[in-house]
């Protein structure tokens, strides 16, 4: 990303300082009272005051020609990671420049300020600058305009001016990294096949014959040509998929304060929770040869079967927002179920999955009758749930400083809910429900 934004330099004018007018004031009545009452010394302090004034307001208000180019080599980067970005700034006049610069960062209905440090540009000399900008927040961060400040030494003047366009840099998701193993699948004959006579339907290739190997598999013609036993290999061509389906609608994940940023580093809540444990499932499972179908109540659907299709579906999620969407019967009717796909739900805790009769509960029970499988991950923050009794012992151990709490039961329709407190409470209950 490089934005190149030139200026023809800082205009004349601008606002005098609170101190500058206190001065000004004060130099003022000064010399008003010398003059009224004959005091040489008031006279001489009021014309020296008015004088710095002035002359600090010239020297801020010469124009220096400068010009400014942003740089950054990131298109997108993780929610937590710094935006490096690097400003090369040029001063084409014959004079030295002073000035500061303030970086305007806009993100998720927020802005903030970054301070620049910025070096005395010497003239007809470029000066490179590198700063961070925080992520603190998933969703699209906007950089600038950049904001150039030149004061005087005295702090009498002011003089600011925004230069340039805005620079955008999606914030992923965090990404957390799981185990995959969904049991009853294997990968296809172009990826990692499963050795020995345990394969099923499909010719994988011959190899040398091993002990224990089914005689049945035996290769006749090519033993006798080579002189040495030869299996056939067989394996399992059915490809294991996955459908995450996340439940975006603004009514199911309650209205809170907004949290400090430091604490949304390490603790997401709410549909940011919910897209989080999302990304993480579908990244680990892309990365083990799971073909994955994602989808939102939003209408959003996107394929990701190789690693390659996953900046696509991560720049999507980078920008969901809540919204009054569609409900989860509709998704259900859009999606394209194949033989052997999983489903995994991830809504909020104002949902209705376990209640029955409700309309939730009846595109539950709908997506589940199309699955093999069907897991719910309810997000819910709040402290009253008690600990999940289905998760096994040895997931327990993986929760290490993480203090968090889940609950889990059985819905009609076969699927499971699980209502958890946080993101790894959330991937916990997906790699116990994916080893069953």
């Amino acid at each position: 990303m490089v934005v190149d934004d030139r200026a023809a330099g800082i205009p004349a004018g601008g606002p005098i300082t609170l101190t500058g007018s206190v001065v000004l004031l004060g130099s003022a009545t000064s010399l008003g009272l010398g003059l009224w009452g004959h005091y040489p010394a008031l006279i001489c302090v009021g014309l020296s005051g008015m004088t710095i004034v002035l002359l600090a307001g010239l020297v801020t208000a010469r124009r220096p020609h400068l010009t400014l180019v942003r740089e950054s080599s990131q298109q997108s980067v993780s929610r937590g990671e710094p935006v490096d970005v690097r400003l090369r700034v040029g001063n084409r006049g014959r004079l030295p420049v002073r000035t500061t610069a303030i970086e305007r960062v806009r993100a998720v209905g927020t802005e903030r300020r970054v301070d620049v440090a910025m070096p005395l540009l010497a003239p007809g000399r470029d000066t490179q600058v590198s700063y961070q900008v925080p992520t603190a927040r998933r969703g699209l961060l906007r950089l600038g305009p950049l904001e150039l400040t030149r004061a005087d030494d005295f702090g009498l003047w002011r003089r600011t001016i925004s230069i340039g366009t805005t620079a955008e840099v999606l914030v992923w998701p965090t990404i957390h990294t799981v185990p995959v193993d969904l049991t009853g699948t294997a990968t296809s004959v172009e990826g990692v096949a499963r050795d020995g006579a345990g394969g099923s339907t499909a010719f994988h290739s011959l190899r040398d014959y091993v002990p224990g190997d089914d005689r049945r598999m035996i290769h006749w013609r090519s033993t006798a040509r080579r002189g040495e036993l030869t299996v056939r290999q067989l394996v399992d061509v059915v490809l294991p998929r996955l459908t995450i389906v996340l439940d975006t609608r603004s009514r199911v994940y309650p209205s809170v304060a907004s949290p400090d940023e430091a604490d949304l580093v390490n603790v997401p809540s709410g549909l940011d929770a919910a897209i989080e444990t999302a990304a993480s499932v579908l990244m680990s499972c892309v990365g083990s040869g799971v073909a994955v179908q994602f989808a939102t109540t939003s209408g959003l659907q996107h394929e990701a079967a190789e690693t390659e299709d996953t900046a696509t579906v991560l720049d999507a999620m980078a920008r969901i927002e809540p919204d009054a969407s569609l409900g989860l019967v509709e998704i259900c009717d859009r999606l394209e179920v194949r033989p052997g796909a999983r489903l995994l739900l991830i809504t909020g805790p104002g949902s209705r999955m376990g209640e029955p009769g409700g309309h939730d509960a009846a595109a539950l029970e709908a997506m589940a009758r199309r699955h093999d499988g069907c897991l719910v991950l309810v997000l819910d923050s709040s402290p009253a749930a008690p600990a999940d009794p289905m998760a096994p012992a040895a997931d327990r151990t993986l929760r290490g400083p993480v203090t968090t709490q889940a609950e889990a039961v059985t819905h009609q329709s076969g699927a499971r809910i699980s209502r958890v407190a946080s993101v790894p409470d959330a991937l916990l209950a997906w790699v116990a429900w994916s080893r069953r």
